[in-house]
């Protein structure tokens, strides 16, 4: 994931997410027009979109759907593409163990809290707030 990407999870409360209605296959179809479907790294997920820009993965072995959206180029009518697709499948959006639903208002709630955002507003005040533990790896000093 890139650090402009803010990535979440669609998913259905009971977990009965059924990949094969026509219903869901259908809204796949309307997706594709917004998010082109692409080969995938893995044989069991459909990707829609690319993996380094907003991007839809659906995992056939899971019950979640993966979603990072590029805070670089998203477009209102590309958001609006996936909160139709959420809604028309009955699907919640899971970000940071809260659960939520599919709405404008609520992806941009879940955009403004993100890491991604904060780094898209200002890349040097974000990073600053980075630090390398002993390990090499990256430690947020705001947490």
């Amino acid at each position: 994931m890139a650090i402009w990407q803010v990535t979440m999870a669609l998913t259905k409360e009971d977990e009965s997410l059924c990949y094969q209605e026509k219903n869901f296959l259908d809204s796949l179809n309307d997706l594709n027009m917004f998010f082109p479907e692409k080969n995938s790294w893995c044989e069991s997920i459909r990707q829609f979109g690319d993996l380094d820009s907003t991007c839809m993965e659906i995992d056939y072995k899971q019950v979640e759907l993966s979603l990072r959206i590029d805070l670089r180029n998203i477009t209102k009518e590309q958001l609006e593409a996936i909160i139709k697709f959420a809604i028309s499948n009955g699907l919640k959006v899971k970000y940071n163990n809260m659960v939520v639903s599919p709405s404008f208002e609520s992806f941009v709630n879940i955009i403004k809290s993100s890491n991604a955002y904060k780094f898209i507003n200002d890349p040097n005040k974000y990073l600053e707030t980075l630090v390398q533990s002993g390990d090499g790896s990256v430690i947020d000093k705001r947490d």
